[in-house]
């Protein structure tokens, strides 16, 4: 990864960035952005921070690896 902040536009150091990847577009972003950014869904008008929504998307993708 770059790690470059895709809201700030500030390279971070090795590891200070996390991807999300969303209807394929990436977001890469450090944590101090990922804790104030927000995205909107559009179906249902639900808003939530750019962490909120990594942080869930994570858990789904390790509850997959751990359910046969």
């Amino acid at each position: 990864m770059a790690n470059h902040c895709f809201f700030c536009d500030t390279r971070r150091p090795m590891g200070g960035t996390n991807t999300l990847v969303l209807g394929g577009d990436w977001l890469e972003f450090c944590e101090p952005c990922g804790d104030k950014e927000t995205l909107t869904n559009r179906d249902t008008g639900e808003v939530k921070t750019v962490a909120e929504v990594f942080a869930l998307v994570r858990e789904e993708r390790e509850e997959e690896l751990i359910s046969p």
